[in-house]
This record gives C-alpha cells, structure tokens and sequence, in this order.
C-alpha cells in the first residue's frame, strides 16, 4: 500500500511542479497595482495623458491599435496569451489572436464576440474581460500581465464595433 502510494506521488510530481511554476510566473509578472485587479494601476488622469491612442471602430482599427502584435494590448504578445495552446486560448474557449488580422477576428467572432456583433457590447464576453479605467466599472483581467488599461474612449471604440455588426 505504502509502494503504491509513493508511486501515485512520483506521478504526479511533474504535474504540481507545472502548476506551481505557471502560479509563480503569474503571481511574479503581476508587480503593480492592488492584489486581485489583474496589475491594473491607472488613474482617469491617466486617460488624460494617454496622449494619441488611435481612432476608427473597425477591427483593423482596433488590431492595429489593442489586439495585434504591434498593439497596447497585444492578445498574443506572450507565448501563454491567446495562441495555439497557450492558456489564453484555453481559458476563452479556444480564442486566439494568430496568425494574422483575419484569423485573430475570426476566432474573435466565433468565441468571445457574437458573430454579427451585439446591440449590447457591455454583456460580451471580450467586453467584460477589459482592464477598465476609472471610472469605468466592471473592469476584467485582460490584458494579463500588464498595467495597461483601457480607456473611456478605447472602450467606446470597441464597443462602437461589437454594437455596429462586429464585422472585419
């Protein structure tokens, strides 16, 4: 009984030490801001010095400025973010933001958005999991391991979006 006992532990022994260094990257990459907001530290006067966030309500707007490679809130800047198996795209339900802007819309629109958009942005999945600025409530972990936040007006971008058909 002893012998099996031992033996379950050594098998399962990769498994916690898994869990443990993904819990430990997590908890280590998330430095600023209070406990359980996701890292979020920003302020309304942050929006006001925000300076130039972009412009446009189209998903090429809006790739180009928060969800692409290149933008605030990259989707798949980070290996665990929403790519091919990272735990992003396993915790959204398979939403991941490769390998280009097509293929990051589509899979937007098949899991986190609802395809044709929403007369309510507000109750989307994608739109609750925004880090929000004050004062806008409700705020989401996403992105995760960053300070940065969505503002009033980014926010109105994204939903001007969803609300007006969410195509590509």
């Amino acid at each position: 009984m002893r012998r099996e006992a031992s033996a379950a532990v050594d098998r399962a022994r990769p498994l916690l030490a898994a869990t443990f260094s993904i819990v430990t990257a997590c908890a280590a990459a998330d430095t600023s801001g209070s406990p359980g907001d996701g890292g979020a530290d920003t302020s309304a006067d942050e929006c006001a010095a925000a300076g130039d966030r972009g412009d446009g309500s189209t998903f090429s707007d809006l790739y180009r400025d928060f969800f692409g490679p290149t933008g605030r809130a990259s989707c798949g800047a980070q290996s665990i973010c929403h790519v091919p198996g990272g735990t992003g795209a396993q915790t959204s339900g398979g939403y991941v933001c490769v390998p280009d802007r097509v293929g990051c819309w589509a899979s937007m629109t098949s899991t986190i958005v609802p395809d044709g958009g929403s007369a309510s942005p507000e109750l989307t999945t994608l739109y609750k999991a925004l880090r929000k600025a004050p004062p806008t409530p409700g705020s989401g972990p996403m992105p995760r391991n960053s300070s940065f936040a969505f503002c009033p007006d980014d926010l109105k971008r994204i939903a001007a979006w969803i609300s007006t058909g969410a195509s590509e």
